[in-house]
């Protein structure tokens, strides 16, 4: 509890086989990076599980909040982040299984603000079972992004009650994003002022559903619509979602 760390090389706090713990009201910033391209404001790694991360800050970071595992290790899992705010990072939150096992499991991100993040609020690597819910993301490089080395790791991923405010990139949920295969729903997920994006909302696999939401006040370039379902998805349902005031979609 209350702990500051700055000018840290690898990572500003971290646990590996760790169970049990709880991270709370600490902050990590400026990190020094001269040790790894990964120093990272809290990072749970290998074997890890139980862990809260509570009202925690990470600032001009690597990435804010990484979970992860090694190549050879198991992933750390059951992990839960409760508000707290990453900012000026390249990732707010970073989910990264290594190739042991089945990947991870079981994380929710809870009420966290994720503030001019250049590459992504949330990525996604070969984890399932993520909840994310109520986060705020303002002007990041994107929302949601995905990686994966099989599709099958990387399923049931919910979004409720999020924003993705501003910035240059849609949210996007293709097959390059989070598996072909995936099941993903969104809830109540409101996209606003997004600027110069051909498309403020797109879905590009199958097994996605959208429920409620709004997008909104958006840009829109090159005649693009602002939801756009595409690259032959199938399985995807778009339910109650409110489209309006977006300048330039077609």
């Amino acid at each position: 509890t209350k702990i500051y760390a700055s000018d840290f090389g690898d990572d500003g706090i971290t646990t590996h086989y760790s169970h049990h713990i709880t991270i709370s009201d600490c902050h990590s910033f400026d990190a020094a990076g001269s040790y790894s391209v990964s120093s990272n404001g809290v990072e749970i790694d290998d074997g890890s599980s139980w862990i809260s991360v509570v009202n925690t800050t990470a600032r001009n970071c690597v990435y804010g909040v990484m979970v992860q595992s090694h190549e050879d290790r198991v992933a750390a899992s059951d992990v839960v982040i409760i508000g707290g705010v990453s900012e000026d990072c390249d990732r707010g939150v970073y989910l990264l299984a290594g190739a042991a096992g089945t990947g991870g499991a079981r994380v929710t991100i809870i009420g966290r603000r994720i503030i001019n993040c250049s590459q992504a609020a949330i990525r996604v690597g070969d984890y399932r079972d993520v909840d994310i819910i109520g986060v705020h993301a303002l002007n990041c490089g994107a929302f949601l992004t995905g990686q994966g080395t099989s599709a099958t790791k990387m399923t049931r991923i919910r979004l409720t009650d999020c924003v993705d405010d501003g910035g240059t990139v849609a949210t996007s949920l293709g097959s390059g994003t989070l598996g072909t295969n995936g099941i993903v729903e969104l809830v109540n997920h409101t996209i606003v002022n997004k600027t110069g994006v051909a498309n403020a909302l797109l879905i590009g696999q199958s097994n996605v559903t959208v429920r409620g939401g709004r997008v909104e006040d958006n840009t829109i370039t090159g005649g693009g619509a602002a939801v756009l379902v595409y690259n032959s998805a199938d399985n995807c349902r778009v339910l109650g979602l409110a489209v309006r005031n977006n300048v330039g979609s077609s």
